[in-house]
């Protein structure tokens, strides 16, 4: 297009908009695409007028068009499919215009780093007698020779230069909005700020404006690395000069090339590389690979399920699996090769993939099971051999101590839903870690209070309940680096923290054994109760009570040191409980669901692993821990923390007092722990 075809357009433009016929001027934009009008497109954004959205936004580029054009269209088209999910939810919709308008500041900041509308964002202002001017122009230009056109130009236009202008925007801005810890995109200038009564129910989108479900990491390319994008993986891998996409639930972790690989007997990275594919039984094999299990009807003398409103009732007869020997299950002690004190803190990633241990001393392992022929989804299995990874700089994720001994700290962490990024502390400040680099991204909340336990908001990662040993609950938002609100209820230290995206509430506990329900809407306390001692115990056993929410998210397991206890929420009534018989021989030491939520996998400090119904409570397996413990005498060792399998119901891991961390599921011709 010539700069006089732009002059008559633009010309045209001034004179519709002056006019107020306002559709025309859009689709003399749209059609022309001489100028992109910011105002119109978040009026249509706020309105959720998305077909107009999407064709006003093709009439200046394509989805392929570049990185940033094919972020643009992905988050409209994922708000978009949250907005539909979410329509019947009455609560959500009164919420609408902010989560729009948090979408539409981080948009914004897309178009205005697009270099497709460079130039296309400001309109020139034109004189009166411009558009007389224009046409004058043509109809000199078409009587003169070609020869003399260019001084013509010259002449005509001396004095006539367009200067930049803007129309008016609806609202100014508030002020500039803060850099996520999760690296999202900053000072997103039409974003306006949410009070701290937002509802996190609402899936309000994280980095200043990212849609749920995505986060972006930190511009600074000293501080972050781009993972490697794993091959033929339908992920969404969007990037560009200031920020990354990554969308939940489909993007597997992936490591840079700073780092090394160590597995036992290897010291190179290129035989970990050849040989990391290959089976245990081929390999190191630091405990026997498989354990029998013998079939055994005799009194459940384990403990006892009481269902609700009754007294103590037996347990109905039921097939008891008793491990004693190698024969029918695999374990896998993970290779490693570091110095490391008793595993604190143990998870999968949400990609099934990985194992990250927390320990005493602060410190972090990841070990990553390998994709190639043997493996082909790339997940954890006992038959084989992780890659323990570590970077080459020797710099491990270590969180901040402010000084103290973290032995003598309470150590939590939790992991985004992308698997993209871990919080984490051990005592001093919550650390923000990249997952693909290792490298702290910040820290937050220098103690006192200390944090005890972390919590991500499953819709919005941007949302993190803090526990604090003060007894007080911190709800921050990352993305505008702020405290929304302080919850008090507790008397004691907050031990466990649980957010259900069904009944949009989160439930506490605490070492004053009580159980706490907050509304995610208002923050506000809906219900409490206390956790009974059972008959011959101490007060003592009730210190750390830990809860998680059954696969439905109705149903809450409540875990102490002698019982446990399934309650309906939000209500908190009690539905069943096992107890620990007075004779047993070590205290309960973790519970967790399986991913399915039909088993309960539960650790004693006499080194036993059982594995419970959870529709019942009833015994169904045991793990004699003579199968995977070290058989030195002098060394007590036994399991502190369980993780279930994100995608498997049948494996789990345990992280030991010896450093030790394990992996068990059963062959795959079992399939199952119990029939």
């Amino acid at each position: 297009m010539s700069s006089l075809e732009k002059d008559l357009l633009f010309s045209i433009h001034q004179f519709l908009h002056e006019k107020n016929f306002k559709r025309t001027v859009h689709t003399l934009e749209q059609e022309s695409g001489i100028f992109f009008s910011m105002p119109y497109f978040q009026d249509r954004v706020t309105n959720g007028d998305w077909d107009e959205v999407e064709n006003y936004l093709s009439g200046f580029t394509k989805l392929k068009d570049n990185t940033n054009s094919t972020n643009i269209f992905t988050v409209i088209q994922h708000h978009k499919n949250l907005e539909a999910q979410d329509r019947e939810d009455e609560k959500v919709s009164r919420e609408l215009i902010n989560a729009r308008g948090y979408m539409f500041a981080y948009v914004k900041k897309l178009i205005e780093a697009n270099p497709v509308f460079r130039d296309k964002l400001k309109l020139p202002i034109f004189n009166p007698s411009t558009l007389r001017l224009s046409l004058n122009l043509q109809n000199h230009l078409a009587a003169v020779p070609t020869s003399q056109s260019t001084s013509a130009i010259t002449s005509l236009l001396q004095g006539a230069v367009p200067k930049p202008a803007e129309f008016p925007t609806p609202f100014r801005a508030q002020g500039p909005l803060p850099t996520s810890p999760l690296g999202c995109v900053t000072n997103a200038p039409s974003a306006p700020q949410p009070s701290a009564s937002y509802p996190s129910s609402v899936p309000h989108p994280s980095a200043s404006a990212c849609p749920i479900g995505f986060n972006t990491q930190n511009n600074s390319a000293d501080v972050l690395k781009h993972p490697t994008t794993p091959k033929n993986k339908p992920a969404v891998d969007i990037q560009n000069d200031h920020s990354e996409l990554l969308l939940k639930g489909t993007k597997r972790l992936e490591m840079s090339n700073e780092f090394m690989l160590s597995t036992p007997a290897i010291s190179t990275i290129d035989d970990v590389n050849a040989s990391s594919g290959s089976n245990i039984e081929d390999r190191v094999s630091p405990v026997a690979p498989t354990v029998s299990m013998n079939e055994n009807r005799q009194n459940l003398k384990d403990g006892k399920p009481t269902i609700a409103g009754e007294s103590s009732v037996k347990s109905r007869s039921r097939e008891l699996i008793d491990a004693n020997e190698p024969s029918k299950c695999r374990i896998l002690r993970l290779p490693d090769s570091l110095v490391a004190m008793r595993v604190s803190r143990l998870m999968y990633t949400n990609s099934g993939s990985a194992i990250l241990a927390l320990y005493v001393n602060a410190v972090h392992k990841l070990w990553k099971w390998p994709e190639n022929d043997s493996n082909s989804m790339g997940k954890a299995r006992a038959r084989l051999v992780p890659q323990l990874w570590q970077p080459r700089s020797g710099t491990m994720m270590t969180n901040e101590t402010s000084g103290m001994n973290p032995e003598y700290a309470f150590h939590c962490f939790a992991l985004s839903n992308n698997d993209q990024y871990l919080m984490s502390v051990s005592g001093g400040e919550i650390s923000f870690f990249n997952m693909g680099t290792f490298k702290t991204i910040k820290t937050i909340m220098s103690p006192p209070p200390a944090a005890t336990f972390l919590a991500l908001h499953p819709r919005d990662n941007n949302i993190i309940a803090i526990g604090s040993d003060d007894s007080s609950i911190q709800i921050y938002d990352a993305t505008f680096n702020e405290v929304k609100t302080k919850l008090k209820a507790h008397q004691e230290r907050i031990t466990g923290l649980a957010f259900s995206n069904i009944l949009n509430v989160l439930v506490s506990s605490g070492a004053d054994s009580q159980l706490c329900v907050w509304s995610t809407d208002t923050w506000e306390k809906q219900t409490n109760e206390y956790l009974q001692s059972p008959a011959g115990r101490s007060g003592a056993s009730l210190a750390d009570t830990r809860v998680q929410f059954h696969h439905d998210q109705t149903c809450l397991l409540a875990v102490q040191e002698t019982q446990i206890v399934i309650y309906e929420v939000p209500a908190l009534k009690r539905h069943m409980k096992w107890v620990l018989p007075l004779q047993a021989s070590g205290s309960i030491t973790y519970a967790t669901y399986s991913c399915d939520s039909k088993s309960i996998y539960v650790s004693f400090e006499c080194g036993r692993i059982s594995v419970l119904s959870a529709s019942s409570l009833d015994l169904r397996c045991r793990i004699n821990p003579s199968l995977y413990l070290p058989t030195n005498p002098s060394l007590r060792a036994y399991p502190l923390v369980v993780a279930a399998h994100p995608s498997k119901p049948n494996q789990f891991a345990v992280g030991l007092t010896d450093c030790g961390v394990y992996l068990l599921e059963p062959l795959e011709s079992e399939g199952k722990w119990y029939p």
